[in-house]
């Protein structure tokens, strides 16, 4: 979850995270283009059109 906030020294908005954690879109203007697929969506359609599953281990 984003709120948009103003940047005072260069009038630019960006989106700042609300809470602890940081977003990905954390800290970027509000203009910039949204990511359509990542790296780990092209892998999980690759597998998909031939049949499988791809499965990737999220270390924490």
């Amino acid at each position: 979850l984003y709120k948009e906030v103003t940047d005072l020294r260069s009038g630019n908005i960006m989106f700042h995270s609300f809470g602890d954690k940081q977003g990905n879109l954390h800290g970027m203007l509000i203009n910039t283009p949204y990511v359509t697929k990542d790296l780990l969506q092209a892998k999980r359609f690759q597998a998909q059109s031939l049949g499988t599953t791809y499965v990737y281990d999220f270390p924490e």
